[in-house]
């Protein structure tokens, strides 16, 4: 055998058991790197975007512009890479959005503004809330809603789910928080009578302190029961609403003035600010927020099934989950394997239609999921999630993941025709070839190159996905320079002269594989004649010819700017969301009368609707929410529907023609 130049092959076919579990080892780590991804729809995008939120109560938006808003925009502007600031003043409330370039870190920009704001805090009016600092995160959209259903009162189903249905929630791993929103909370109302209060000389502040001090649980210190210490404990913590009504507030020589000479209570209900909705019916709805990175299919299936214990364990309420994220992205990562697995198989069989070698097309075979599986483990390193980008990555690559492996194969099969062993054949002939699938690979490479300084969310996106394929070649070409040659020197064991195209089972007429190589032959031999005759032709007519690939090329360029453009593609969720955005200071009851119109409106034009659970007004936590509703519409599944959910969308924009404020997406 003669010296080759490239060592790792005949390193490779020399040691086949090392080979062997080396691929093992590279197998078994990538599927334990598989199970280890997170699955989400998309890549984790990170907006280098913070919102500043100052709460100013009883102010109105002209005050909170002057007041709040402008010195806080003065202030934030001189902080490190702020690229743009939005505001909004309004009734309450003052929100500061600033946007920072690509690449920025956050962490250190939320220090830096919140030491602007300590330095402004001084000139600020001292009854304002300290403003706070919010972070955006994908995270921070749910990734479920459920809805609670009962016979109970409003204020025992908000018990119940406080009590018994968030905290269940919220120890599942994975789970970030949970929202309950349309909740009633019971209050407890003293209501002052001035006339009596003036016939006594109290003021309102010794009530609150007659309460306030009444209502205290202290210890007592300790007794010493022989060998025992016993604490004691002096409660006073109102148990009922009679101790309330008793508690003490003023002791005026014999006469005990207390809570009930001077007020009436009332066990009444929290002013409510926003309402909840499910099909036009209240409801009391859960919203489910994942932590940052982890798995959402995984926190969807545990949540799934914490509902159902939950449902065999209430007697009195129900929960049901209205919407679930995690099903989009199931049938799109679904959808992505099967046309990756569709893929696969289609390059095998076209293998098998042109080397005419069941041996050949099986050794090539397994180099492409070797490939898949061994990308895995770049990405479980590399801090990637499963999603369509990096699953398209790969998808993408399967097509290219055959070429080296091809011609290392027709390389060794060179060699057999001329008389050289297996293992020599197998090192000769990749070595020969190394150098040149190498060359290939590479400018392939090189083509995704550029793909890693693209900034901003482009960026992000395509990130993954010029790593994954860049993964996947390069996986590709060591196997085909190491595994390949290894399954070609022991699988090709014959020294006949027989071509790749040949094989045995030409001798055996019954056999089915006999026909389908005479078929194939007959299909392959009729293509080569129609390319050399098309080859002949664009010889004799080259100038000809080039000039009708120039107008074709030229005709392409001049079709670009008619393609329309946008980042991502419209997909088919089966969801779609109504946003009303009314006046600032607008009541609860008036955003109500216009949600329920618009309510009516989408659920008589949407015959394909689910659920449509429809959220109006905002907590005090939500003050940007005060005077808006939203809905969000569920629809049947696609391939149960006429219409796409963008037809539908239309439909119900068109629908919602009249009513103010009202935006569709």
């Amino acid at each position: 055998m003669s010296e080759t130049k490239f060592s790792l092959t005949q390193v490779a076919v020399n040691r086949p058991i090392t080979t062997l579990m080396m691929s093992c080892v590279v197998l078994l780590v990538g599927a334990i790197s598989l199970n280890g991804l997170s699955v989400d729809l998309m890549p984790d995008l990170s907006y280098p975007t913070l919102s500043v939120v100052t709460i100013y109560p009883g102010a109105g938006p002209e005050e909170i512009e002057t007041l709040l808003t402008r010195p806080i925009e003065q202030s934030l502007a001189s902080v490190t890479g702020v690229e743009q600031l939005t505001s909004e003043s309004m009734e309450g409330s003052s929100t500061v959005r600033v946007r920072f370039t690509w690449g920025t870190n956050l962490d250190a920009a939320v220090d830096d503004i919140r030491q602007q704001l300590d330095k402004l805090r001084n000139s600020l009016p001292e009854t304002i809330e300290a403003p706070y600092v919010r972070k955006y995160d994908t995270a921070d959209s749910p990734i479920l809603l459920m809805g609670v259903q009962s016979d109970l009162s409003a204020a025992r189903l908000t018990t119940l789910a406080e009590q018994v249905i968030l905290p269940r929630l919220e120890q599942l791993d994975g789970v970030a928080r949970v929202a309950l929103r349309g909740r009633e909370e019971r209050v407890i109302h003293v209501e002052l009578d001035r006339g009596r209060l003036q016939a006594r000389g109290i003021g309102v502040n010794q009530v609150l302190e007659g309460i306030r001090s009444g209502n205290v649980t202290q210890p007592a210190g300790d007794v010493r029961q022989g060998n025992t210490n016993v604490l004691v404990r002096n409660r006073g913590e109102f148990n009922n609403l009679e101790d309330l009504r008793n508690a003490v507030i003023s002791h005026e020589a014999d006469a005990i003035v207390r809570v009930r000479d001077v007020a009436e209570v009332v066990d009444g209900l929290k002013e409510k600010t926003e309402l909840t909705r499910v099909n036009g019916q209240p409801a009391l709805m859960i919203y489910v927020f994942k932590q940052a990175g982890a798995n959402t299919v995984l926190v969807s299936d545990q949540v799934h099934q914490t509902v159902e214990e939950l449902n065999q364990e209430l007697t009195d309420a129900i929960v049901t989950i209205r919407q679930d994220n995690a099903d989009f992205i199931r049938e799109s990562i679904s959808n992505i394997q099967l046309s990756a697995a569709w893929g696969m198989g289609l390059a095998t069989i076209v293998l098998i239609l042109f080397l005419h070698n069941l041996t050949s097309t099986l050794m090539i075979a397994i180099v492409m999921p070797f490939s898949v599986i061994a990308t895995f483990v770049l990405m479980y390193f590399q801090g990637f999630t499963l999603n369509i980008i990096s699953f398209g990555g790969l998808a993408l690559g399967i097509g290219l993941l055959v070429d080296n492996s091809i011609v290392v194969i027709e390389s060794i099969f060179r060699y057999r025709e001329e008389g050289c062993s297996s293992r020599d054949a197998a090192i000769r002939g990749t070595s020969e070839v190394a150098g040149a699938i190498t060359a290939s690979t590479l400018t392939t490479l090189i083509v995704f190159f550029p793909l890693l300084f693209i900034q901003g969310m482009t960026g992000l996106l395509l990130n993954q996905l010029a790593w994954v394929v860049s993964f996947s070649l390069s996986c590709s070409l060591l196997a085909s320079l190491t595994i390949t040659p290894v399954m070609a020197a022991y699988w090709l064991r014959s020294n006949s002269t027989q071509s790749a195209g040949t094989t045995t089972t030409t001798r055996f007429h019954w056999n089915p594989l006999f026909w389908f190589h005479q078929f194939n032959r007959i299909v392959i031999h009729g293509l080569e004649s129609a390319y050399a005759f098309l080859l002949r032709l664009t010889l004799r007519f080259a100038f000809p010819t080039l000039c009708l690939l120039c107008l074709i090329a030229s005709a392409s360029v001049g079709l670009y700017p008619l393609i329309d453009a946008e980042l991502l593609p419209k997909t088919d969720e089966g969801s779609i969301t109504v946003t009303m955005s009314m006046a600032p200071g607008i009541n609860l009851d008036q955003l109500n009368a216009q949600a329920i119109e618009a309510e009516h409106r989408i659920m008589e034009n949407t015959p394909e609707l689910v659920t449509i659970a429809g959220f109006i007004g905002g907590d005090a936590d939500d003050s940007d929410r005060w005077n808006r509703a939203y809905f969000r519409v569920r629809l049947v599944p696609r391939n149960e529907r006429k219409e796409s959910s963008e037809q539908i969308r239309t439909r119900i924009e068109s629908a919602l023609v009249g009513l103010p404020g009202c935006r569709v997406s």
